[in-house]
């Protein structure tokens, strides 16, 4: 099997170089794969990581190097690596994350494409990191950690199963084919392009194509981050049904609806005593049944309002870029 490793980057200088590494590293014949790097018109030092990387890597892996010199964001890139691709299996890396040795030989033990690996994190990197490792082990349990049972994706499941093109192993034409006609910043590609393939055929996801990934940290780029995938939101879930809907609207809404909350613990005292305590035993609950320790659960608790905040303030922008009909472009 020959593999095109295609890796955008936009402003990946802080885990860039572990990424280039972690490819290189990967146990596989250097003659059957080949890497792809696309510069979406990075601002810091990625050009100068890539162009080091590519100067070590003389005589041993294939490395391509496409620098678009401005920002058009990651469906093009990702194009733009697929175009320049050779081989038609296609491996997608994001610049956070750090393949395992082994990846190309699971994915040919596994014979079968798609597949959405394993992008897991140690919780114990980052306050943020914790955060989100907590989130998404409630919300996608029990296919979330280092290890959990292989799965089919379908269209019955899909919003109950982590999804994201870091790793995703494809055809080019599979992919090609489903690829969205709306490629501007704030469409949700991956989700749209995963909800079209599904459409077709199934995807497996496993937890043996492993990629360990580095969550932004705050003081990162982190809240702007968080900002911009808030219109990507809004472009997926506002389109579809009513309870969708109804759960934008909801998570917009929730600064003030926790600023009210807060209004009336002062006003009321016994309320913060009563609401506390559902706290602490939701807590319990949620430790029991996750598998989670109270230390990881208070962490979340406490950094819920400060990223749930942020993450609606992009919500509502992106609801008024989809009144204003412009959310595509």
């Amino acid at each position: 099997m020959k593999v095109s490793v295609v890796l955008p980057v936009y402003n990946g200088d802080e885990t860039l170089g572990e990424c280039l590494r972690a490819i290189a590293r990967i146990d596989y014949p250097k003659k059957d794969f080949e890497l792809i790097v696309v510069n979406d018109g990075s601002k810091d030092k990625s050009h100068e990581i890539i162009e080091e990387f590519i100067k070590k890597s003389k005589g041993g892996l294939t490395v391509k190097y496409i620098d678009l010199k401005k920002n058009v964001g990651r469906i093009k890139a990702r194009l733009a690596g697929v175009e320049a691709a050779n081989f038609d299996n296609l491996l997608f890396i994001d610049h956070r994350g750090r393949v395992h040795e082994d990846i190309i030989k699971k994915i040919e033990e596994k014979g079968y494409q798609p597949i959405i690996g394993n992008l897991y994190q140690d919780k114990r990197e980052s306050l943020v990191g914790n955060f989100f490792y907590v989130l998404r082990k409630i919300i996608y349990y029990p296919y979330w950690g280092e290890d959990f049972e292989d799965v089919y994706i379908n269209k019955e499941n899909f919003d109950q199963i982590a999804k994201g093109f870091c790793p995703f192993f494809c055809k080019r034409d599979l992919l090609i084919r489903n690829i969205p006609k709306e490629r501007g910043k704030n469409v949700n590609d991956d989700t749209l392009i995963f909800s079209n393939i599904v459409e077709e055929k199934k995807i497996l996801k496993t937890s043996e194509c492993k990629v360990e990934y580095s969550e932004r940290n705050i003081g990162e780029g982190f809240f702007g981050h968080l900002f911009h995938r808030g219109p990507k939101f809004v472009h997926f879930y506002f389109s579809k049904n009513l309870k969708y809907k109804l759960m934008v609207l909801f998570l917009a809404l929730s600064p003030t609806l926790f600023t009210g909350i807060v209004a009336m613990g002062i006003l009321f005292p016994f309320l913060t005593f009563i609401g506390l305590g559902l706290l602490v035993l939701g807590g319990v609950v949620l430790s029991f049944r996750y598998g989670l320790s109270l230390l990881d659960i208070f962490v979340f608790f406490i950094l819920s309002p400060i990223i749930l905040s942020i993450f609606a303030l992009g919500i509502c922008k992106g609801l008024v870029l989809k009144i204003l009909g412009s959310l595509s472009s």
